[in-house]
Formats: C-alpha cells, sequence, structure tokens
C-alpha cells in the first residue's frame, strides 16, 4: 500500500476507534507506524491531511455513482445505488469518518462535498423527475448516512433495499408522465 494511502486509512481509523478529539499528526503517525517527520512530508499539517480525506472519499463517492450511472438509465437512480454502495462499504477511509474529522476541525474543509454535492444535484433535477423527487432522493440518501454516522437506529440493508425499491417506483412513475 502506497504511504499516502496508508496515511489517510490510518487517520480513518484513529477518528472511528478513538474519537475525533485525538485526531492528531502524532496520533496518526503512531497509527501508521512512521515518524511524525515521515507524517508531515506527506502533509504538511492536519488540515491538508483532512482535506486529501475528503477529497479521496468525495472522488470516490462520486465514482460509485459514475458507475451505477453507466448500467442505470436514471441519475436519480444511481445516486441512490451509489449512495447505499458507499453507506455499506467496509473501506477504512469512509465518507463519515472525513465529514466528521472536517467539520471538526475546519468547516471550510468540507468544499470538496459542496462542490460534487452542486454537479449531482444538477444531474438529479435534469434526470426527467421533479425538482421536489430529485430532493426527496438525496434527503433519504443523506438522511441514511446520518442514521449510521450517528448510530441513530440506522437501517439494516434489508431496510435500505426496500427503501431503495420504494424510491425507484416513484422515479419510473414521474419518468413515465
Amino acid at each position: 500500500m502506497e504511504k499516502r494511502q496508508q496515511i489517510l486509512e490510518g487517520a480513518s481509523k484513529v477518528v472511528s476507534e478513538r474519537g475525533l478529539h485525538r485526531l492528531t499528526l502524532d496520533a496518526v503517525a503512531k497509527e501508521c507506524g512512521m515518524s511524525k517527520a515521515g507524517l508531515i512530508h506527506h502533509f504538511p499539517n492536519k488540515e491538508a491531511l483532512i482535506t486529501a480525506m475528503n477529497d479521496q472519499v468525495a472522488a470516490r463517492f462520486a465514482g460509485s455513482i459514475e458507475n451505477a450511472y453507466e448500467q442505470e438509465p436514471s441519475y436519480n437512480k444511481a445516486y441512490l445505488k451509489g449512495s447505499m454502495k458507499e453507506l455499506n462499504s467496509s473501506d477504512l477511509l469512509n465518507v463519515s469518518n472525513s465529514l466528521l474529522a472536517a467539520i471538526a476541525t475546519n468547516p471550510e474543509l468540507i468544499q470538496p462535498w459542496n462542490e460534487a454535492y452542486k454537479e449531482m444535484d444538477e444531474k438529479m433535477k435534469q434526470d426527467g423527475v421533479s425538482d421536489e423527487l430529485a430532493s426527496v432522493v438525496r434527503l433519504v440518501s443523506d438522511g441514511l448516512w446520518f442514521a449510521n454516522m450517528f448510530d441513530l437506529q440506522p437501517l439494516s440493508e434489508q431496510e435500505q433495499d426496500h427503501i431503495k425499491h420504494y424510491l425507484f417506483t416513484l422515479i419510473e412513475k414521474e419518468k413515465d408522465r
């Protein structure tokens, strides 16, 4: 594994296992079995590390949606599929840890997400469904993330699948009009 990737995953592991308040360059260096100087060679400060975490995860999230869109004629359906794929991923470096680290450190660090969301929102609203339904699809997906992120009665994968199919039905009904 590339050192840079190892550091990003180490930072995510610190957040998930020890908490946001423990995310320091020293803790990440220790987690990765390297010196702080070695870590600073790749990421000069905590904000650079968190920015890189969010850049990578936002790009992977958008990529999951685009991959689903290649097989699915509806961007809204692809958004749901890609979101749920990422939500249920076992990747150590994930949306929850990167977003929480950004918000806790400097809310400006979520900028990669703002840009990705703006682009995805435009695609969802140009998909042949009402703006309202496109917003519902996005907000339901975000709600699933929120429930998982804060362990607030998260839905099982089976329950998520039922929600996805229900929304697919609504999307198809609107597209058929």
